[in-house]
């Protein structure tokens, strides 16, 4: 399936898992990235189901 045809339910929930795996390549838990990130766990958490506001998401993308 092409990206072009996803909805953005599906992209939000690819970008998520994409974080997911960054954060574990870079031998991070959820609670390490959120302080890095200046986050909440709950946020970290929730970016990686793809539920995350942009302002979350780009902190998060900046400390990975």
């Amino acid at each position: 399936m092409s990206f072009y045809q996803l909805t953005a339910y599906a992209i939000a929930g690819a970008l998520g898992e994409r974080i997911k795996i960054a954060r574990l390549n870079a031998n991070l838990t959820q609670k390490a990235l959120a302080q890095k990130a200046g986050l909440s766990l709950k946020a970290v958490t929730n970016s990686e189901k793809g539920k995350s506001t942009l302002e979350s998401m780009i902190a998060i993308l900046i400390a990975l």
